[in-house]
């Protein structure tokens, strides 16, 4: 049986006995149910991580919000979904000053003829506090939410009732909701509202694509359009009230994604182009002033394709770049791409993430330790589709720790020792000798299967297949119906 087998059923077979019905980690880094789940961000807050995807295998329809909270470390505290019959799809995540969380997005079964706006406010716990919609009349789609200084929010994305093609919108609601304004900013393309930053004095940035196309919204006669996407600024006033626009790009495809403010009233903007391209595209990482003024513009990439999808800066100025990139992988699948630069955009660092089947980077962020954590989409984890890939790493990049295993009630009365070990481990487990026959599975702390054997007795000696470095292993046994998943230490 070759380890992808392996590791489809192991994990199908785990998630039906659970206790509580809930999707749950088999390999580390891996969580994800039957079908697939996509990564979307994550924010910290009160020493928690709370990690929001999409999902299909858990939820009332074809796609759901996923909101997952872990602990410093690493260990799940609660998750929740909410969604309806059809899609719902969320597009960020926001870590309030009250010590709530937001997730903005949109749904079908809002109300409306079309997708509406949808944003959801939760208390620490996960309680669903209130939900708010907007638009719902021309297929509106959300990218980003932010909170302004008065403790209101502020959403941007696309209103497809504008304009001949659609318009970036911005709309500000209060704590509770309630919408105080819109502001809509057309051209005749089609512009998307992607992100946006809040100045020292409380003016707007408003990130865009312009002539843009963007995932599900992207109708195939706009990727073969003449003309090349770009990315814009528009500077507001603090209530939305156009100062001016401005657009950068080449001949080829600029895509803008996230921008950050280093606290100076400076602006740093990630995305992906085709202009002075390594390869067909590049993570791009570029440096603004409050006039719109760009100071300098860097490349990251090699001869394949990558795409930048996240930024976060730290207090030294440092900036961590996340995205996808297919130049750097061992095999012909794209791996998570991260990159760490100085605050002149030099790279100090890059690595990628992932295992032997296609990866794709979404969020990665300092810690206020001193660590990294990363977050994406796989399907390395198992042959069911993609799951979410998040890993804790040290300052240089380096994995040291995955979201932690469950260990499932051990109804097979199994005995693991001696434990810690060194080259073997003995097994003692219920049932009458030679009965019954049970599978015995070992993974590295990293999810990677290290060797698999039956147990054909109720006392059995595991001699290990090679010499294993020190530290943590995760295991998993079968036996006729009931299982059991472990951790073995090795010194």
């Amino acid at each position: 049986m070759n380890a992808i087998v392996i590791k489809s059923i192991l994990k199908k077979l785990i998630i039906l006995l659970l206790w509580s019905c809930m999707p749950q980690l088999l390999i580390g880094q891996w969580v994800g149910g039957t079908q697939n789940e996509r990564a979307v961000g994550f924010v910290q807050g009160a020493n928690q991580l709370y990690f929001l995807a999409n999902t299909r295998s858990y939820g009332a329809g074809s796609e759901d919000f996923w909101l997952l909270k872990y602990n410093e470390n690493m260990q799940r505290v609660f998750q929740t979904n909410w969604g309806f019959l059809h899609y719902d799809l969320a597009t960020d995540i926001l870590y309030s000053s009250d010590d709530h969380f937001l997730v903005c997005g949109y749904s079908w079964d809002a109300p409306g003829g079309r997708t509406s706006i949808v944003v959801n406010k939760y208390n620490k716990e996960g309680d669903l506090v209130w939900t708010s919609y907007f638009g719902g009349y021309h297929n509106d789609v959300s990218f980003a939410i932010k909170e302004t200084l008065d403790g209101s929010y502020l959403i941007t994305g696309i209103d497809r009732g504008y304009g001949s093609l659609g318009a970036v919108f911005l709309v500000k609601i209060d704590k509770d909701g309630l919408q105080r304004w819109s502001r809509y900013y057309d051209s005749p393309h089609k512009d998307i509202g992607m992100d946006l930053a809040i100045c020292k004095d409380s003016s707007l940035l408003i990130l865009a694509s312009t002539n843009a196309f963007v995932g599900q919204i992207a109708n195939s006669s706009e990727y073969l359009s003449p003309d090349a996407a770009d990315l814009m600024l528009i500077k507001t006033d603090p209530n939305g009230e156009e100062q001016w626009r401005r657009k950068y790009g080449g001949s080829g495809h600029d895509f803008a994604q996230k921008i950050i403010s280093d606290g100076k009233d400076y602006f740093y903007v990630i995305g992906s182009s085709m202009d002075n391209s390594y390869g067909s595209f590049d993570m791009i990482l570029q440096k603004f002033d409050i006039n719109g003024g760009l100071i300098w513009r860097k490349n990251y990439g090699g001869l394949g394709y990558e795409y930048g999808n996240n930024i976060d800066i730290n207090e030294a100025g440092e900036l961590l770049l996340s995205g996808t990139s297919s130049s750097f992988s061992n095999d012909e699948n794209p791996d998570i791409y991260l990159v760490k630069t100085d605050s002149s955009g030099q790279m100090l660092w890059q690595k990628t993430y992932g295992g032997s089947a296609s990866d794709y980077g979404k969020d990665a962020q300092f810690m206020s330790d001193g660590n990294l954590i990363v977050m994406g989409s796989s399907t390395s984890g198992d042959a069911n589709g993609l799951d979410l890939y998040i890993v804790k790493t040290n300052a240089a990049g380096n994995i040291i720790q995955h979201i932690e295993a469950p260990l499932l009630p051990n109804n097979l009365g199994l005995e693991a020792f001696p434990n810690p070990t060194h080259a073997y481990v003995r097994f003692k487990y219920k049932g009458p000798k030679g009965q019954s026959k049970a599978e015995f599975i070992l993974y590295d702390s990293k999810g990677s299967l290290i060797q698999s054997n039956t147990l054909t007795d109720i006392q059995q000696i595991i001699p290990f297949k090679k010499s294993l470095s020190k530290g943590v292993y995760l295991y998993a046994v079968k036996l006729d119906d009931e299982f059991y998943a472990g951790k073995i230490i090795i010194n």
